[in-house]
């Protein structure tokens, strides 16, 4: 990954990791509110890759009662170069979590689990208009947070999305 200010600018601002560790406070929040447990650093990667990823964003039911397997048995598409993004994005995720601790947004738990500070951070304060896409990508975070906490074990997930462990 290239030194910060090397990146070309559309990296930067696209893949911002204080944006991104905003993403994985909205995600372990809403994970946290339905498991009491922290949200699995193994899914940090997945969770940033779908949360940016317009197609799939776009194509997220509107209820966690919605089963994943299901859901992906309806749009295998989605599947399609999924491993790939996250291999990608994988830097820039570990980034944004690097940032989170720093900040405070989000901290590790005794399990190796990312916790949310609860919004204690000044980013938590952004106000987006809900028609951009920030806000429709923290929207997303939160919906997937509360689904994978729905959704089973990592390595199950993982294995839904077509992605080997």
């Amino acid at each position: 990954m290239l030194p910060w200010e090397k990146r070309p600018i559309e990296i930067a601002n696209l893949f911002n990791p204080a944006f991104l560790s905003l993403l994985l406070q909205e995600g372990s929040l809403a994970y946290q509110a339905e498991t009491q447990n922290g949200f699995p650093f193994e899914l940090a990667p997945l969770l940033v890759t779908l949360s940016l990823h317009k197609e799939t964003r776009d194509l997220i039911p509107k209820t966690i009662s919605t089963k994943m397997h299901t859901w992906l048995m309806d749009h295998p598409e989605l599947k399609i170069n999924c491993a790939k993004r996250i291999i990608n994005m994988n830097p820039y995720t570990l980034e944004s979590v690097s940032f989170g601790l720093k900040t405070g947004m989000i901290s590790i738990d005794e399990n190796g689990r990312i916790c949310s500070s609860g919004g204690s951070s000044n980013f938590s304060k952004l106000n987006w208009s809900a028609e951009l896409e920030p806000a429709k990508c923290l929207q997303r975070a939160a919906f997937l947070g509360r689904w994978l906490a729905k959704t089973g074990d990592v390595t199950t997930i993982y294995i839904m999305w077509g992605i080997r462990p």
